[in-house]
């Protein structure tokens, strides 16, 4: 049976049907299952001895060698940091025993390991997904292992298994997500969506990336339970959308309690847990059980950022935001160094000079003349001259001329904007 728009739209009675029928050709296919699992052990050591053997024997460019360093001894990066990347790079580079030169392969061999158990789960995924439609279990087991060679391949993820970087790590987390997630479809218990509730909270302690998931997830989840139509799916993206807002600016808003009051928020929010569970108990709802221990767990997960705080404190010689306490720790996390990319309304990069400065998280922040701002900026970045000639390369010079405090200043006109966000942004960067 071939995937077709018919079973996203056959309702609760035609899934367990489907699953009925999964289950069944599952439990005539036995003798593969010990074939399938060393497949995807094959697939492990071949992709780590792939990585492994392409492995960069110090730094690569970028943020590689401040990976190094800051795991080493556990000091502060930059924003908004990867306290759990630090702990496991500390704790893999012990294995140099006090051979210095050993340090940063051993910590770049962290992202190789990484890669190759996601590709021991992507192996997995992909056969799940493909056995679920199909009854070809041969078929489905070669095209699975030769999706994910191909993933293994391609030139972003094997250039990131071979370094001191997050991604590869935080690509795990999504796979291992997503891997927890299907199994909760296939057996609906509450235990999984609490595993992964601890799951995402980890994976933010490596890189927010992973929570981008979160819809995909919601979507499995509600239509686990209801039939597809438009109208409910319009309802799921509001949710989802809501549900990653919260997942995302979940810490902060903990952070921001937190520097008002420790002691008070610590006490309040056992006293929230406590409710959650003696109404749940007392009332008898398993589903808001499961949303106590999903923010029990979450929270639990979120605990590497302690590290973050707990070594502010030591007089680093290497803290970049100088992290001391939980108010430092929020704009830390919050990445509030960094130039907000204004998404609605904002400068074009002819905008500079500034007409003011404002003090804003204490950092000095440009305030732009209104003339030279405009409704959704595409052509914003003036952080460099290269940024500026590759606008004019895609738009040409600003066509538009404004006077501001009697001098002529050049403006992009809005069509030039748009041109820029069409040809560039959307057809040169996506199609």
């Amino acid at each position: 049976m071939i995937f077709s728009l018919k079973h996203l739209l056959i309702g609760r009675q035609g899934k367990h049907l489907l699953m009925g029928r999964y289950r069944r050709m599952l439990t005539n296919n036995k003798r593969y299952r010990r074939t399938v699992n060393i497949i995807g052990w094959v697939l492990f050591f071949a992709s780590a001895l792939l990585y492994l053997l392409t492995l960069y024997p110090t730094l690569s460019f970028w943020d590689s060698g401040e990976f190094i360093f800051t795991s080493r001894s556990l000091q502060t990066g930059h924003q908004p940091g990867a306290p759990l990347y630090q702990l496991i790079a500390l704790l893999i580079s012990h294995l140099s025993f006090g051979n210095e030169k050993l340090v940063a392969p051993l910590i770049n061999s962290v992202s190789a390991l990484a890669s190759a158990f996601s590709i021991m789960l992507l192996f997995h995924i992909f056969l799940y997904l493909f056995n679920k439609y199909s009854e070809r279990y041969v078929g489905n087991i070669a095209a699975a292992f030769i999706a994910s060679c191909i993933f293994a391949l391609t030139d972003s993820f094997w250039t990131s298994s071979t370094e001191s970087e997050v991604y590869t790590l935080s690509f795990l987390f999504t796979v291992l997500c997503i891997r927890i997630i299907l199994q909760w479809d296939e057996n609906p218990k509450e235990k999984y969506i609490v595993l992964l509730c601890f799951l995402l909270g980890l994976s933010f302690c490596v890189h927010p990336l992973t929570l981008l998931i979160l819809p995909a997830v919601i979507v499995i989840i509600y239509f686990h339970y209801k039939r597809i139509s438009f109208k409910r799916l319009f309802f799921v993206f509001l949710i989802s959308c809501l549900a990653l807002f919260v997942f995302t600016n979940f810490l902060s808003i903990l952070l921001l309690l937190l520097s008002f009051s420790s002691f008070l928020t610590l006490l309040l929010f056992l006293l929230l847990l406590s409710v959650l569970f003696f109404v749940s108990y007392l009332k008898n709802r398993p589903l808001l059980n499961t949303l106590a221990f999903c923010l029990l767990f979450f929270v639990i997960g979120l605990s590497p950022y302690g590290v973050t705080l707990i070594r502010g404190k030591a007089s680093l010689p290497l803290n970049e935001y100088g992290v001391k306490d939980a108010k430092e720790l929020r704009l830390y996390v919050s990445r509030s160094a960094y130039i907000d990319a204004p998404l609605v309304y904002g400068p074009y990069y002819t905008a500079l000079p500034p007409k003011d400065f404002e003090i804003k998280n204490k950092h000095l922040s440009p305030v732009f003349d209104k003339e030279l701002c405009t409704f959704f900026p595409r052509m914003w970045n003036y952080t460099a001259p290269s940024l500026e000639d590759g606008y004019i390369s895609w738009t040409g010079q600003a066509e538009k001329t404004v006077m501001i405090d009697g001098l002529e200043r050049e403006k992009p006109s809005f069509k030039q904007n748009l041109m820029f966000f069409v040809n560039y942004q959307t057809y040169y960067m996506y199609l």
